[in-house]
């Protein structure tokens, strides 16, 4: 008996070192700490004041609840106190306490535990932090969408897109929404204040439709360029028709078709949106691809768009959006133009009037004036530069022509120059003609003084 018991005993001992050495059997503790930047933004919400961690604890299920006191003061003075409660896994920071900073200043942030279902310290934890105004600074904020490549969505598909900003160094707020082109709003606006990936799962009653994703960024800072804080993504929904289920395709098993049925508008601007409405069946081709644009007198004068059309034996309704080229410039005059549909080995076009420019899309007047002006100064320029290099052409050709006369001159300088017609009147005469008439006056004045002498002297 006491053999028995003895062995009981010792199972029971070896059991007990065993879990004791197990560490999924632990003790669980909870970490409480602040998870506030050093720097934060005046008027803006944070709602994940603090960072609570169960270590030791496997698997994070069930949840145990916490309960945390805090408070926040600014220079010595108490801003807010208050407690929340949160179910908590392994880790959580979301939801944990909410604060709006109203002043510019530096505050301290304090916690403290107050009741959990695991082992916590009672010590409290706390961080200082700084609160700032940005509306005075100066920045450039720029949105855009990355979103998938492809133009066109099944009804039902979910169609993925990400904002995203240049500089999230300062709060933001990003609308963003989904219209159709006659802008009525499909998917209702919404903000946030991240830029985490989002989504949104096509749904329409019709056989395809044109969507435009949109949105607004609105930056805490000045932005100095809000031109570019709008973003903007178009694609097509459509819905499929099986060549069974439509009338007009069911003797066409292999054989393609490409039919425009409608043009809106018939009478467009330049940089309008065209929506080319087309019929199309693909049969057994491999081909699938098709390509829409405008022509006028064989140029083209718009973006081409592009649909993949995969299935084979099908029909398609679809709308196609065309953007028309601006003409700023009034380069292409108004008058009929051509819609083309190619693809499949099959071509098809309407004709259709373009008359007028959106002028809200052309640069502004003053910017075309400034490019003006900087095209005539240059223009001045070239022209100034063109004067003084025919100037400095002409004085070297003067040079050189000086250089020519200048023998003939100095050969003129010992000849006569006599009118034409009136022969023995001398216009000019040179110093060495001149010289050779004195000495001859000279010789014949002595000649005679001399001969006056002599006659005196024989007397």
């Amino acid at each position: 008996m006491k053999k028995w018991a003895f062995m009981g005993f010792f199972l029971c001992l070896c059991s007990t070192l065993v879990v004791a050495e197990d560490p999924e059997n632990k003790t669980a503790f909870l970490n409480l700490a602040p998870n506030l930047d050093q720097t934060l933004y005046l008027n803006t919400k944070y709602t994940s004041l603090f960072k609570m961690e169960i270590e030791d604890k496997k698997p994070c299920s069930p949840k145990d609840t916490v309960t945390v006191f805090y408070n926040i003061s600014k220079n010595y003075f108490l801003i807010k106190e208050d407690s929340f409660s949160k179910e908590i896994g392994c880790t959580t920071s979301a939801s944990t306490g909410e604060f709006t900073p109203a002043e510019t200043g530096n505050y301290t942030l304090c916690g403290i535990v107050v009741n959990s279902s695991v082992s916590f310290s009672s010590n409290t934890s706390c961080r200082g932090f700084e609160v700032v105004d940005t509306s005075g600074i100066s920045c450039n904020i720029s949105l855009q969408f990355k979103i998938n490549e492809s133009l066109f969505y099944e009804h039902g598909q979910s169609i993925e897109f990400k904002p995203e900003l240049n500089d999230k160094s300062f709060p933001f707020v990003i609308e963003y929404w989904i219209e159709d082109l006659f802008g009525e709003i499909v998917k209702p606006k919404f903000n946030t204040t991240n830029t985490n990936e989002k989504s949104w799962k096509t749904n329409i009653q019709e056989q395809d439709r044109v969507l435009l994703l949109k949105a607004v960024a609105y930056p805490s800072c000045t932005d100095l360029n809000s031109s570019d804080n709008a973003a903007e993504k178009m694609f097509i929904v459509t819905k499929q028709e099986t060549a069974a289920s439509s009338p007009e395709t069911e003797e066409k098993v292999a054989e393609s078709t490409v039919s425009i049925i409608k043009i809106s508008p018939e009478s467009a601007s330049f940089g309008e949106i065209l929506g080319a409405e087309v019929e199309i069946y693909k049969g057994a081709t491999d081909k699938y691809s098709v390509s829409v644009w405008v022509e006028k007198d064989g140029e083209v004068i718009s973006e081409k768009t592009k649909a993949h059309l995969k299935n084979k034996n099908t029909f398609y309704k679809l709308t196609l959006p065309v953007q028309l080229d601006l003409n700023c410039n009034e380069k292409i005059k108004d008058g009929d133009a051509q819609l083309i549909v190619e693809g499949l080995g099959l071509q098809e076009e309407k004709e259709f009037t373009v008359e007028g420019i959106n002028e809200k899309l052309c640069p502004k007047k003053d910017d075309l004036k400034t490019e003006k002006s900087a095209t005539k100064e240059t223009a001045k320029e070239d022209k100034k530069q063109t004067e003084k290099t025919k100037i400095t052409n002409q004085s070297i050709s003067l040079l050189s022509q000086s250089k020519d006369l200048q023998p003939s001159l100095i050969a003129g300088k010992t000849q006569k120059k006599e009118v034409p017609g009136y022969e023995g009147i001398v216009v000019y005469e040179s110093v060495s003609e001149k010289s050779k008439n004195l000495v001859s006056w000279v010789l014949f004045v002595a000649f005679g003084l001399l001969s006056l002498v002599l006659i005196i002297k024989k007397r």
